[in-house]
């Protein structure tokens, strides 16, 4: 009998389940969202990237669900090209003087996190 498509084991492994898989179609020039990040509305541009990402399996790079791992791990390769690409992504998809004002992080996270902290809207 084969096995259902919820099956847990390991015949049933699918790549793209994995955070660490790259499909054939991302490449590092894709934009995540049609309009760039220009300074304004955060929280919609945010949900439109977190969207973007999830479908992609990527959101945790910028969440931290799929954090850092140390230089010594035996998959740190395929994480670093991964986050490398989602920042790549993110860095695509803003305004032309935020990108330039960006490109100093070394991580997905780290922008995600540096974007927030400056465009939020203070109450």
């Amino acid at each position: 009998m084969p096995d259902s498509p919820h099956d847990d084991s390991a015949d049933s492994y699918d790549a793209h389940d994995d955070p660490l898989y790259v499909s054939s179609s991302d490449n590092h020039n894709q934009r995540l969202v049609d309009l760039p990040f220009d300074g304004t509305g955060l929280l919609l541009w945010k949900k439109d990237v977190l969207m973007a990402l999830a479908s992609k399996n990527k959101e945790g790079f910028v969440t931290g669900t799929c954090p850092q791992l140390p230089s010594t791990d035996k998959t740190y390769r395929k994480w670093r090209r991964c986050d490398l690409l989602v920042l790549k992504w993110i860095l695509n998809s803003l305004h032309k003087k935020i990108k330039e004002n960006m490109m100093y992080v070394t991580t997905s996270k780290e922008l995600w996190g540096e974007l927030v902290e400056r465009y939020r809207q203070v109450k």
